[in-house]
């Protein structure tokens, strides 16, 4: 989704920033909606438990990398990174001294939360940090929790609808209903428990499988 109207020099970076934090609200949801229900897990594990292990811990990660980089330092010569800071100094360049500093304190009022995406990244998922991993120090990191997730991404919003409100007079939701992915996931988890439930019942034939267009497939 693009949004238009914005000054030229900001445009591009607002409209990267926007979608990243609408695929991260899309990716939490997807989460929330697989692992944060005790009768969806119960159906993950009994499918697949290993494979959905590794698709929650693999999300996981890359949702706390999404939340740090975007509130990485602007950085130095050709090392720049697209973060709200980077976002910040361009709107600082356009004269809209209050904006940026409004936006300013917003990252500083919620640095702590920040820091713990930053600290996880840091010392557990992007570096094996030596004294987090070998001297045992993980349980004293702390690991961000669905709270802080949920805090976090709605931080994001609430600065990116400051943008546009301020620019375009517009107020917008970053937090997408997904349609289909999980909730689809469980739907045919689910269908074909039942179906094996009626086969080990009598009630469909043990063959019927076989004449399913993708059968071959397994």
């Amino acid at each position: 989704m693009k949004i238009e109207n914005l000054p030229e020099s900001l445009s591009k970076e607002y409209n990267f920033i926007h979608n990243q934090v609408l695929w991260l609200h899309a990716l939490w949801q997807e989460l929330s909606y697989l692992y944060l229900d005790e009768l969806r897990v119960e159906l993950l594990n009994i499918s697949a438990s290993t494979f959905f292990y590794n698709i929650q811990r693999a999300s996981l990660n890359e949702l706390v990398i999404g939340i740090a980089r975007l509130s990485d330092p602007i950085g130095r010569g050709k090392n720049i990174n697209l973060s709200f800071n980077k976002m910040i100094g361009t709107i600082e360049s356009l004269s809209d001294e209050e904006l940026a500093n409004n936006l300013k304190d917003i990252l500083k009022k919620h640095k702590s939360l920040i820091s713990q995406f930053k600290t996880q990244r840091n010392k557990i998922i992007a570096h094996s940090d030596y004294q987090t991993n070998i001297e045992g120090k993980v349980s004293k990191l702390g690991s961000v929790t669905k709270s802080d997730i949920a805090d976090i991404l709605k931080v994001y919003s609430d600065m990116l609808n400051k943008i546009t409100f301020h620019y375009v007079e517009i107020s917008m939701s970053h937090n997408p209903t997904i349609q289909t992915g999980a909730p689809g996931i469980i739907h045919d988890i689910r269908d074909a428990l039942r179906y094996r439930e009626l086969m080990d019942e009598g009630l469909i034939p043990d063959d019927d499988l076989m004449v399913g267009k993708y059968w071959n497939a397994g």
